[in-house]
C-alpha cells in the first residue's frame, strides 16, 4: 500500500529514508537555547528556518512531486512541546498532512514515541521512532496522536515539515 492510501486509512504512515537528512544534520549542530520543555537553535532564524525549507523541499521532490499541493509550516526542536503528551490532532496549523522527521533513537525505556488513534475505533498504533525515521501524518480531525513522556534524557530531535495536499496531478 502506498503512503497516501496508508495515511488515509490509518492516519500515519511509517518508514526509515536517511536521504532527505542531508540538511537536518547541520541543523542540529547549531548551539540551542531552552524553551518551555524544548530546545530550539539559536539560529533558527534565518539559517535554520532555511534547513529547514531545504529539507521540505527535498521531502517534496523525493515523495510528492506526483501531488497537488501547497507548501505549509515547519519547525524543528529537540525534547517534546508542552501538552502534545495529550491526545491532539496539529490540523489548527493549517496542514492537511506532516512529514515528521526523527534524528534520534527511541525505545520503550527511553520513552518518546509517539501513539496514533482514529476517533471511534478503539484502536491505539504505538512507533519509537529511531535515527532517519519519517511518519507522515493524516491531519483530518478523525486522526489524532500523543507524545509519550520521556523517560530518560535523550535529545529527542524532531522536525516537521508540513504540505496541503489537494490530490493527485
Amino acid at each position: 500500500m502506498d503512503f497516501y492510501t496508508s495515511i488515509k486509512i490509518n492516519g500515519f504512515y511509517h518508514f526509515n529514508d536517511p536521504s532527505v537528512f542531508t540538511y537536518l544534520k547541520w541543523f542540529y549542530k547549531i548551539p540551542t537555547v531552552k524553551y518551555e520543555n524544548c530546545r530550539y537553535p539559536i539560529l533558527h532564524w534565518p539559517v535554520g528556518r532555511i534547513l529547514i525549507r531545504l529539507t521540505q523541499m527535498a521531502v517534496y521532490k523525493k515523495y510528492l512531486t506526483n501531488y497537488k499541493l501547497t507548501f505549509g509550516n515547519v519547525d524543528a526542536w529537540s525534547g517534546i512541546d508542552i501538552g502534545t503528551d495529550k491526545w491532539h490532532n496539529d490540523s489548527i496549523e493549517g496542514s492537511n498532512t506532516a512529514f515528521l522527521l526523527y534524528s534520534c533513537n527511541t525505545t520503550e525505556e527511553t520513552g518518546g514515541g509517539i501513539q496514533f488513534r482514529t476517533l471511534g475505533t478503539g484502536k491505539v498504533h504505538t512507533v519509537y521512532p529511531k535515527k532517519y525515521d519519517i511518519i507522515i501524518m493524516d491531519q483530518d480531525n478523525q486522526f489524532q496522536h500523543k507524545v509519550i513522556p520521556l523517560k530518560k534524557t535523550i535529545n529527542r530531535n524532531t522536525a516537521n515539515v508540513e504540505f496541503n495536499i489537494r490530490g493527485i496531478k
